[in-house]
């Protein structure tokens, strides 16, 4: 007879415990993206606003408000480098979150596959250990169950 029957009951929470530390590294690796898809697109919002500077910048030199040539070449230079990178970024970043959002239903699938599992299994045994104990319980179980059903006068 187990000296300890309630240590059957957590043992089987350790098959949770594993199925959630191997998940970790994936979790991580999905982490890891997600804050990629953040930084392109902080990027991208950067570009933008570059795109939208030198354009202000080049409609103010052609209409005269601000004199000279060769600011008005330099800045046209300035956009079209600005537009070429902007362009460059929304397809990173369109690409990778397509990326991302294609490999997102897997992901989940498969972390929830592996803890449903783990959850199960770990149910599975707590519940033997359950129909262990009242099948066939313990005698200090026995006797705290009898000395809680008398009757006191």
């Amino acid at each position: 007879e187990d000296l300890y029957p309630m240590v059957g009951l957590t043992k089987n929470l350790e098959a949770v415990g594993n199925a959630i530390k191997t998940d970790l590294p994936r979790i991580d690796t999905q982490i890891e993206e997600y804050k990629l898809v953040h930084k392109l697109i902080s990027d991208h919002k950067g570009l933008t606003l570059d795109v939208e500077h030198y354009q202000h910048k080049v409609e103010q030199l052609r209409t005269g408000k601000d004199k000279g040539a060769d600011k008005l070449a330099g800045n046209e230079g300035k956009l079209s480098k600005a537009r070429i990178d902007l362009q460059a970024a929304t397809t990173a970043l369109t690409q990778r979150l397509m990326d991302v959002l294609t490999a997102a239903p897997e992901n989940l699938s498969v972390l929830l596959g592996e803890f449903f599992a783990a959850e199960t299994h770990s149910t599975y045994s707590v519940g033997s250990q359950l129909m262990r104990l009242a099948l066939a319980p313990p005698d200090w179980l026995s006797i705290a169950a009898a000395k809680s059903t008398t009757v006191h006068e």
